[in-house]
C-alpha cells in the first residue's frame, strides 16, 4: 500500500572508481540488461497502482557506468520525463576517480553526461565545494542527505547547511540496509539536525523545523509530487502518518516539532495512511503479515551468508 519511486540499476562496468573486482560477478549487468530493462518496467509499471508507483533510472556511481551509457540514459529520461537518481561524491575517491579521469569534479562531470536537473536527485554528496553547491542550485538538482550511512561509513559530512543557503533543494534518506542497520526516517531526522551543529558549532544551525522539511515537503519536491504529498493542505493526497507521544520518553512534549525530531523514533507511528488508505493502525501493519516477513527475512539472511562463506557474530558471548 505504499507509494515509491522505483528506480532500476543501470550500468555497463563493473567497477567502482579506483576499485576493481570490487562487485561480484553475479551483481553485474550489460546495458541491454541494465537500461533496456528498466525500460522495461517503466512501460509496465509507471503510474500503476493508482499512481503510486513511478519507475526511474538508478545509474550506479560513476566507475561503474561510461560516459556514452550516461548520456544516453538522461536522453531517454528526458524523453520520457523520467526520473534520475545516483550516488555521487559519497566517497573522497569519487572526487580522486573523476578529477584524474576528466578533469572534472563530480558535479561537473555529473553536468557533462546530462545529470543535472529538476528530475534528478543526487544521493550523499559530502565531497563538494561552493562552486559545486552553486552549480545544483541553478540547474535545480535536488540532493539526498544520509547522515547515518555517510557517519558510520566514515565518508565525511554533507555541507547541508551551505547548500541550504544556497536554494539547493535538501531531502532526507537512510540509504540501504548495510550502511545503516535501519530504514527509520524519524531516527535519521534527529542526526541530521544534531551533525551539522558539531560540525559548525552553532546550535541553532539546522533546526528542528528544517529537517521535519526536509523529510516530508522537500522528499516530495525531490520527487517532482510537492503539488500531491509532502504536507498537509486542501487539495493534496492523503498521506500522512499519525505519532503518538503518550510515551516515558516522550513525555513533556510542549513542542511536539522538537519531541519528533529529538526524542521519537519509528516506533511511536501509530498510524500510516497512504492515499486516504490506512496501511498502518495502532502500529500494526494491515498489509503484509509482519510474523511472516521477519520470518522469511531471518531465512533469507541466513542462506545468503551461508552462500557468501560469512559467519555474523558479536565480538562479545551472547547469553
Amino acid at each position: 500500500g505504499i507509494r515509491a519511486c522505483l528506480a532500476g540499476i543501470v550500468m555497463d562496468i563493473g567497477t567502482y572508481a579506483t576499485q576493481t573486482n570490487s562487485m561480484h560477478p553475479g551483481m553485474i549487468e550489460d546495458r541491454e540488461t541494465s537500461l533496456l530493462g528498466v525500460l522495461d518496467m517503466h512501460s509496465k509499471w509507471e503510474g500503476a497502482a493508482g499512481e503510486r508507483i513511478h519507475v526511474w533510472f538508478g545509474p550506479r556511481t560513476p566507475g561503474g557506468v561510461t560516459s556514452e551509457l550516461y548520456r544516453e540514459m538522461s536522453d531517454l529520461a528526458r524523453q520520457r520525463n523520467m526520473g534520475i537518481t545516483m550516488h555521487l561524491a559519497e566517497v573522497e575517491a569519487d572526487k580522486i576517480y573523476l578529477n584524474e579521469r576528466y578533469g572534472l569534479s563530480p558535479v561537473y562531470y555529473a553536468e557533462s553526461v546530462g545529470l543535472l536537473g529538476p528530475r534528478t536527485v543526487l544521493v550523499h554528496m559530502v565531497w563538494l565545494n561552493q562552486d559545486d553547491i552553486a552549480k545544483l542550485a541553478g540547474t535545480e538538482t535536488h540532493v539526498s542527505h544520509n547522515p547515518s550511512s555517510n557517519s558510520k561509513l566514515a565518508s565525511g559530512v554533507c555541507k547541508v547547511p551551505q547548500m541550504l543557503a544556497s536554494s539547493v533543494n535538501v531531502a532526507l534518506g537512510c540509504d540501504g540496509g548495510p550502511s545503516n542497520n535501519d530504514y527509520d526516517l524519524i531516527r535519521e531526522m534527529k542526526l541530521a539536525a544534531i551533525i551539522h551543529k558539531a560540525v559548525t558549532n552553532d546550535p541553532l544551525i539546522v533546526p528542528a523545523e528544517t529537517v521535519l522539511e526536509m523529510a516530508t515537503i522537500n522528499g516530495a519536491r525531490a520527487l517532482g509530487l510537492e503539488r500531491e504529498i509532502g504536507s498537509l493542505e486542501a487539495g493534496k493526497k492523503a498521506d500522512l502518518v499519525v505519532l503518538d507521544f503518550e510515551r516515558l520518553h516522550t513525555t513533556p512534549s510542549l513542542n511536539p516539532i522538537s519531541t519528533l525530531v529529538y526524542a521519537a523514533t519509528g516506533g511511536e507511528v501509530d498510524m500510516v495512511v497512504v492515499d486516504g488508505q490506512i496501511v498502518v493502525e495502532q502500529g500494526q501493519l494491515l498489509t503484509m503479515d509482519e510474523e511472516e516477513v521477519m520470518e522469511q527475512a531471518r531465512y533469507h539472511a541466513g542462506a545468503l551468508y551461508r552462500r557468501a562463506g560469512i559467519e555474523i557474530k558479536p565480538k562479545w558471548p551472547v547469553i
